[in-house]
């Protein structure tokens, strides 16, 4: 995987990440309430869990029993 899809994956989902933390934390104090630690709408943990998984998940792409498996799944649990 490229290092560019890895770093858009952190951008993308840092900043939606922090948008809804600050959307539930304004919902519930009804003021908004920056929930990030740095200057700027990102949140580095939603970035980094979502390239781990990524790049955890990718050898399994074209395996035929992991789409079932996962199809299963997703089938009994919800």
């Amino acid at each position: 995987m490229s290092v560019y899809y890895l770093l858009s994956y952190f951008i993308i989902y840092g900043i939606l990440g922090w948008c809804s933390e600050v959307a539930f934390a304004a919902f519930k104090q009804r003021k908004f309430v920056n929930r990030g630690f740095l200057n700027g709408p990102i949140c580095p943990v939603y970035g980094f869990g979502v390239g781990f998984v990524v790049s955890l998940l990718m050898p399994y792409k074209s395996n035929v029993f992991f789409h079932v498996h996962c199809f299963c799944r997703s089938r009994i649990f919800h």
